[in-house]
């Protein structure tokens, strides 16, 4: 099932959105290490000035936790933060 996890200028501060934006040079392989993260069937990363967002076929319950470690595995931000903003 589709789910998209992140966060935009809406739900987060730019000084946040700036944190965990994916470069250019890094997003292809980023996408190759969400798309091996236990229980994600097919993934991509959308990384804008305004929005980061991961969009992964997978089980919605599992998604939060998930996607969170993901991206604080990736990012340097912390699994607080994510759930404030995301």
């Amino acid at each position: 099932m589709p789910v998209v996890y992140g966060m935009n200028h809406a739900s987060a501060p730019l000084t946040v959105r700036e944190r965990v934006a994916f470069p250019e040079p890094v997003i292809r392989d980023a996408v190759v290490r969400l798309r091996r993260t236990a229980g994600v069937e097919e993934a991509l990363i959308l990384s804008t000035c305004n929005r980061t967002e991961l969009i992964v076929s997978m089980q919605p319950d599992e998604a939060p936790g998930t996607l969170a470690r993901f991206l604080a595995s990736e990012r340097p931000i912390s699994r607080d933060e994510l759930e404030r903003h995301c």
